[in-house]
């Protein structure tokens, strides 16, 4: 592909997701547009890298959301519009929690039955770490990474609707 045509896609890792489920559910373009909502000359050149993905409606992330059966928040931050980060008050914090959140999961069972070591998951975007630490804990239950609001801060935004999930760790 001429790299002059092309433009760099924050949104690769869930243009590459879409593009996988498309293939597994055996839909052409034209299929896949009717489903999220956006036309199949349009992510025909969405998928060949000349249009940035970050340019289509929030709308369209909750089809896209709906279509790959995930939380609407893991393809905003998949798609680019969100990054780690902007679920930490403490950003500096951020890097060494997920570090340890890795070190962690890969101290797991299910990470040694899956022969996944410490160093592949470290080598991984930040994405995809953050997403595999937030999969880790819905699925073993546990909490491995700070919380988000004190309990002050929860009160004070109780009557907004929020659609993410609040943690609050309990200090021992």
């Amino acid at each position: 592909m001429n790299q002059e045509n092309t433009v760099t896609n924050k949104g690769q890792a869930l243009l590459d997701l879409l593009q996988f489920q498309r293939r597994r559910d055996n839909l052409t373009l034209a299929e896949l547009g009717e489903r999220i909502g956006i036309d199949a000359s349009y992510l025909s050149v969405m998928f060949s890298g000349k249009k940035k993905f970050l340019a289509i409606h929030s709308k369209i992330y909750r089809q896209i959301a709906e279509y790959l059966g995930l939380p609407v928040v893991v393809c905003y931050l998949l798609g680019g519009w969100m990054e780690p980060r902007d679920f930490f008050m403490r950003q500096g914090e951020y890097p060494s929690a997920v570090e340890n959140a890795l070190e962690a999961i890969s101290r797991s069972r299910s990470a040694l039955d899956a022969g996944v070591t410490h160093r592949q998951l470290s080598e991984l975007n930040e994405r995809v770490k953050l997403l595999v630490v937030l999969l880790y804990e819905q699925a073993e239950g546990v909490t491995l990474l700070p919380e988000r609001f004190s309990a002050e801060g929860l009160h004070a935004v109780s009557s907004m609707w929020m659609p993410f999930e609040v943690r609050l760790n309990k200090v021992k």
